[in-house]
């Protein structure tokens, strides 16, 4: 009985972070179009999420505690702020220049850069079929890069920096499992400590965010505050699911959103992925 609520809390767990991932990618795709100021987007997002991370654990107990601020703890997080800035940043900045289906499709090699990093630096084993299905991962992307017709260099030059950031989060968030963090508390350092960074990039760099921000039309408006929330959804769930399933795997369902996205992106284009784009 204990190993099946434990499985169905981690099927509730991936499914509640896919579904984060998948909206949030959308979200962000629309906010990018009408407010390109990624800087100022991300702030509001790990600003809502502070909040709403205390109001959760304090409504939801069961969810787990809110670890207090410790030196030790920040200093040891502080690197993982940096490739989380990185992972945001590069992300939206990608959406910028590629389709959703050509960020999903291409975060695919996030698994298997990980796979890499955490057999070397882990010690993880892999096995037979785990290889095979990295393999496909790989054939997968470079034929979806082979046929894409809007294929930009700088898009996939940002979706390569966000697999290396990706991967290097995962492993080095594993080898934090001793600090004693809740996921709750994970979240919590993860955002708090992200704000000063995404506050000082966009008054160096977007000036006139602020003033925009007013100027919004209401859908984006909606559309943006939106965003905040997925974005705590997100971060806690990515967050429960570390503290259960491998890296690589973790990487595995960050993706398994991949057809959805790319269904929703032909369908919002009006076009065809086509047999070479849909494999």
């Amino acid at each position: 009985m204990a190993a099946e609520r434990n499985k169905a809390r981690i099927i509730g767990v991936i499914c509640l972070y896919a579904f984060a991932g998948t909206s949030l990618t959308l979200a962000n795709k629309l906010v990018a179009t009408q407010y390109p100021f990624a800087n100022t987007v991300m702030f509001l997002q790990c600003a809502v999420t502070v909040p709403l991370v205390w109001t959760t654990s304090w409504m939801m107990p069961w969810m787990g505690e809110v670890n207090s601020l410790e030196w030790s703890k920040v200093r040891r997080w502080l690197l993982l702020v940096c490739l989380f800035v990185g992972i945001l940043l590069s992300s939206f900045a990608a959406l910028r220049h590629v389709s959703m289906a050509s960020l999903v499709v291409v975060r695919n090699l996030t698994a298997v850069i990980t796979c890499i990093a955490e057999y070397f630096i882990l010690g993880s084993q892999t096995t037979g079929a785990e290889l095979v299905c990295l393999i496909l991962i790989v054939a997968g992307t470079a034929l979806y890069g082979s046929f894409d017709g809007s294929f930009d260099l700088q898009g996939y030059l940002w979706l390569s920096f966000n697999s290396t950031c990706s991967a290097s989060f995962q492993i080095y968030l594993k080898t934090l499992s001793h600090v004693g963090l809740t996921p709750m508390g994970s979240s919590y350092y993860n955002n708090l400590l992200s704000l000063p960074v995404f506050a000082g990039m966009s008054l160096a760099f977007e000036p006139q965010a602020v003033t925009k921000l007013f100027d919004l039309d209401f859908v984006t408006s909606i559309t943006l505050a939106v965003s905040t929330l997925l974005g705590m959804l997100l971060s806690v769930s990515a967050f429960l699911l570390t503290r259960t399933i491998t890296a690589t795997s973790q990487m595995v369902v960050n993706n398994m959103n991949k057809f959805l996205l790319v269904s929703i992106s032909a369908a919002l284009h009006d076009g065809s992925l086509g047999p070479n784009l849909a494999v």
